[in-house]
């Protein structure tokens, strides 16, 4: 049995706009390093198969399902380099995250049409090298086993169903977590032995499948004058990503965090979590109050269950986000969401916002 999957980086927007016999010069210097196909029989090493990258971009249907037509590089090892990168990418259950692993930062990713066939192109760095690759599929690979914000959680001493919020870095141990909103948990049950452990659940072929995330570490709904957050650890979750599933497509890549002041009334946010099919957005009508804590407002209304969801800005044309807050309560007769911003939770928990991918089991 054999799987083949060929390569291509292009640099940017002009891989689209200048095909032809010559595929475009890279604005950053560096090496173009043309199309390659990796096939890999079962159990045997992989083997590289180079092209031109000329003839694979006037050719793109010549390619199978998993194929990028150009590649180019600058920095490190260039195409040795890369080419032994895409080895292990292109085999990944998950494309971003498998970079991330390598140490690439993702810097964009944009969909493209070559020849009437649907690529996306990916841009990645790490330090001063950079890579530009375009792959066979509009969306990058997904691995729906990755633990994300905006996914199902059950918690079972309070038999409460909420959503998973960000992850977060604890400032005194560097561990990486989960967070969702306080009134989730038990709050008798938080810290020690007797801690609710949280479970991820999701729907796999008919049936509802469980998996046990780690128990709740501190829980700021104890004090009446904290935010309405908690922290729940991943401990046997083997990786966790900061992309927000939103089940309307890929996931959202979540670049940053959007700073307190930009998060006034006006600004359009989006939000998900239990109940919600896909995401919803609406504007930021003001600052209310929920069990004497401060919380922001938005005039769209969430539903039971999705407490603890991810708040973020609205998507780019690349799928880009950044975080705003997690929900925290819905108001039927007002018809609106409210949340805490995720500066606010994040300073109750002694927590930092890391972006990437993470083995969260240990200490990040």
């Amino acid at each position: 049995m054999v799987c083949a999957l060929l390569a291509v980086v292009a640099l940017g927007a002009a891989a689209s706009a200048a095909l032809g016999s010559r595929p475009p010069e890279p604005r950053r210097g560096g090496e173009l390093c043309g199309a390659f196909e990796v096939a890999y029989p079962f159990g045997q090493p992989a083997a590289i198969r180079t092209f031109d990258a000329g003839w694979a971009l006037e050719h793109p249907r010549r390619f199978g399902a998993n194929a990028v037509i150009w590649s180019w590089a600058r920095g490190g090892g260039r195409c040795d380099e890369l080419r032994a990168l895409m080895v292990d990418i292109l085999r990944a259950t998950d494309e971003l995250v498998g970079l991330e692993r390598h140490g690439w930062r993702v810097e964009l990713v944009q969909r493209q049409r070559i020849g009437g066939v649907r690529f996306h192109e990916v841009t990645a760095r790490r330090g001063d090298a950079w890579i530009v690759y375009d792959r066979r599929g509009a969306h990058p690979r997904v691995d729906p086993e990755i633990i994300r914000p905006g996914q199902f959680i059950g918690f079972p001493r309070s038999d409460k169903t909420c959503t998973a919020g960000w992850l977060l870095r604890l400032r005194a141990t560097g561990q990486i977590v989960g967070s969702a909103t306080g009134h989730c948990a038990d709050p008798e049950f938080s810290g020690g032995e007797q801690a609710d452990v949280p479970e991820r659940f999701r729907r796999v072929g008919g049936r509802t499948v469980t998996q046990p995330l780690g128990p709740v570490l501190q829980n700021a709904y104890l004090d009446e004058h904290l935010p309405d957050a908690l922290a729940y650890s991943l401990f046997g979750v083997p990786l966790a990503a900061q992309q927000v599933d939103h089940r309307g497509g890929p996931p959202y890549r979540v670049v940053g965090v959007l700073p307190l002041p930009k998060q006034r009334k006006g600004r359009v946010v989006c939000f998900n979590g239990f109940g919600i099919p896909r995401s919803r957005c609406g504007r930021i009508v003001g600052r209310d109050s929920f069990l004497a804590r401060p919380v922001t407002c938005v005039d769209r209304r969430s539903v039971d269950g999705a407490s603890g969801g991810p708040v973020y800005t609205k998507p780019n044309r690349f799928g880009e986000v950044r975080a705003v807050g997690e929900i925290t309560r819905r108001t039927v007769f007002r018809d609106r969401m409210c949340f805490t911003p995720i500066q606010e939770t994040m300073e109750a928990l002694g927590a930092t916002f890391p972006l990437g991918s993470f083995a969260p089991s240990s200490p990040g």
